[in-house]
């Protein structure tokens, strides 16, 4: 995608409306359909959280809290200070925007991070989309993951020191790290031998992690989909996540020179998050881990562009996007046509009905 496009979907796009949009009542949706590939994704919950809206208290407000719990601790050098997590404002493409940030900050005398771990911790299977964008000094490592150990995580990470900046692929190669990289993984990624499923891939052309953007990862069965900007960036089917996890949005840096590397003295790094959509599944013990048998019945398409005609770029939400109904509650499954997002490589998609899945952890 050219950068002058994503310039404007930057400028339409990422702040086309700071109003919150309410999560569709049951009685419209009974489920909701995402698209990776070929598959039209069912998921039984939804939620979206747009910081955008929300006033300079609300950190600390009993409806955040709630759903996110601030991490406190210290080992005397490094510590993770739930202080280091505010809500704060900045002018975006002439738009004065709300937003959440993280910092991490070393203040001469100690390196401080920010965590925010969700309250709940049995997501099984998901879809995630983030309006968040990185800026500040070298030495930070930002993370956007699904985490149950350290044996079973999806993450997206952007590293700071990797500050360079490039006007193409070609100048990229030669350059080395740049703003644009990105890193997505399955953890553990290698073994003492192999390198299970390669972890940096580049970002979409044109595109920094300094800026804002849409930002998504697919958990589902048997593989990993991670998009920016509504473009597919990077797969894997090795170590998937098997077992019920937590949402954990984190800054940080602990100095080791062959990751986050060092922040200098009396500097700061900061993870800003406009939004947060997802849908997810959950399973009682001992429940079969399937789709829902509802099928299209009451299905609402999630993420279908994320705010603008089908086949176009996600975007971030506005209350007319919200998920709505794809079907009649009472259509015929057999009549049904799923929902459709671009395709990664340009080609057009084969749209068409998607019979019920099953599948086991």
């Amino acid at each position: 995608m050219a950068s002058s496009m994503l310039s404007l979907a930057a400028a339409g796009i990422f702040l086309g409306s700071a109003l919150a949009a309410p999560t569709p009542a049951a009685s419209q949706c009974s489920n909701y359909i995402v698209n990776a590939t070929d598959n039209a994704w069912q998921f039984n919950h939804y939620k979206f959280l747009d910081f955008r809206s929300q006033s300079s208290s609300y950190s600390g407000s009993s409806d955040f809290t709630s759903q996110y719990r601030a991490q406190s601790w210290s080992n005397g050098k490094f510590a993770n200070q739930a202080s280091n997590i505010a809500m704060t404002s900045d002018t975006i493409n002439g738009v004065e925007t709300n937003m959440l940030s993280l910092y991490a900050r070393h203040t001469g005398a100690q390196v401080t991070a920010a965590e925010l771990d969700s309250a709940d911790d049995d997501y099984y299977y998901a879809s995630v989309r983030i309006g968040a964008r990185v800026t500040g000094a070298s030495g930070a490592c930002a993370g956007l993951f699904f985490y149950h150990d350290d044996t079973q995580e999806t993450d997206i990470e952007i590293l700071t020191r990797e500050q360079g900046v490039h006007a193409d692929a070609q100048s990229q190669l030669q350059a080395g790290p740049t703003t644009a990289q990105l890193h997505f993984t399955n953890q553990p990624h290698w073994t003492a031998t192999v390198d299970l499923s390669p972890s940096t891939d580049n970002a979409v052309q044109g595109a920094s992690w300094k800026d804002v953007n849409s930002y998504r990862i697919d958990w589902v069965p048997g593989m990993t989909y991670w998009w920016q900007n509504g473009i597919m960036s990077h797969t894997a089917n090795k170590n998937m996540i098997q077992t019920p996890s937590s949402w954990i949005m984190n800054i940080w840096s602990n100095g080791d020179p062959t990751w986050s590397g060092a922040m200098a003295p009396n500097t700061e790094a900061r993870l800003d998050i406009l939004w947060i959509e997802m849908v997810y599944n959950k399973f009682a013990e001992g429940q079969p881990k399937q789709l829902p048998t509802s099928a299209y019945t009451g299905s609402c398409a999630v993420g279908a562009g994320d705010g603008t005609a089908l086949g176009q770029a996600d975007s971030a939400l506005t209350t007319a996007s919200k998920p709505q109904p794809a079907t009649p509650a009472n259509a015929p499954v057999a009549t049904v046509t799923k929902y459709v997002t671009e395709p990664a490589d340009g080609a057009s998609w084969t749209v068409g009905r998607r019979a019920p899945m099953k599948y086991t952890a």
